[in-house]
C-alpha cells in the first residue's frame, strides 16, 4: 500500500544543505524523504514534530513537501505574524504586522540591524529608546544631536577635545561647567578646554 497522492506526515528529522530535506512519517514505520518547497524568499525550516504535506510527483515514488501545517499565533483576518523557534519549537522571536497599522518586534535574545547604505527613522509622534543597561552612539565621522530644547539628565563626561558653546552659555551651580557672567557678556562663543580628569573646567574662578 502506497501514498496517496496527497497525505500529511509529522516531521521526524530536518537535514539543511543547500536545499531543505524532510524525512516525514505517513503512519507508523512508513517514512518517506521529500526535499521542501515554500514561498519564494522564505527559508523556514519546521521544527521535529511538525506536520506537512508530501505530494506525489511522479510514478516512481518521489514526494515533495509542500509547506507546513501552521499553529496560530493569534494574527487576525489581515494580519500577519512571523516568528522563528528554537529546537523545542518555542517561539524565541517574533515581528507581528497588525490591522491598525502598528508593527511590533520581540526578540529573547539580541536584534541587529546592518546595513551597507543609510538607516533613517522617522516618526510624528514621540520616540523613546530606554535601555535597563547601557546606551552607545557612536560615529566615525560627525555625530549630530539637534532639538529644539535639548535636555541631558544625569552626570555628563567628556573625555578629550573640547566643548563649545556657539551662543548663550547659562550653566546653574557652583562647578567647573559654569562659565562666568563676565565672560558671557564679553563673547558670544565660550570654549571650555577639557582636564586631564575628562572633565570640562574654566580658567576663572566663580
Amino acid at each position: 500500500m502506497g501514498v496517496k497522492t496527497t497525505t500529511p506526515a509529522k516531521v521526524l528529522k530536518v537535514a539543511v544543505d543547500k536545499f531543505v530535506q524532510l524525512t516525514s512519517e505517513v503512519w507508523k514505520g512508513f517514512n518517506r524523504d521529500a526535499r521542501l518547497y515554500g514561498a519564494s524568499g522564505d527559508d523556514s525550516p519546521p521544527c521535529k514534530g511538525d506536520q506537512t504535506i508530501l505530494v506525489k510527483i511522479d510514478g516512481a515514488g518521489k514526494y515533495v513537501a509542500a509547506g507546513t501545517l501552521t499553529v496560530s499565533r493569534g494574527a487576525k483576518p489581515g494580519e500577519k505574524i512571523f516568528y522563528a523557534r528554537d529546537a523545542d519549537a518555542k517561539i524565541a522571536s517574533k515581528i507581528a504586522m497588525l490591522n491598525d497599522g502598528s508593527v511590533k518586534l520581540e526578540a529573547d535574545g539580541d536584534a541587529d540591524v546592518v546595513s551597507k547604505g543609510a538607516i533613517a527613522t522617522q516618526s510624528e509622534g514621540d520616540t523613546a529608546f530606554n535601555s535597563k543597561k547601557n546606551m552607545t552612539t557612536e560615529a566615525a565621522e560627525k555625530n549630530t544631536v539637534k532639538g529644539k530644547d535639548v535636555e541631558v539628565n544625569g552626570d555628563v563626561k567628556i573625555s578629550g577635545g573640547s566643548l563649545e558653546c556657539d551662543g548663550k552659555a547659562s550653566p546653574t551651580g557652583t562647578g567647573c561647567w559654569c562659565a562666568s557672567r563676565r565672560r558671557r557678556k564679553r563673547e558670544n562663543v565660550v570654549a571650555l578646554p577639557v582636564g586631564d580628569n575628562g572633565a570640562a573646567h574654566d580658567d576663572e574662578k566663580h
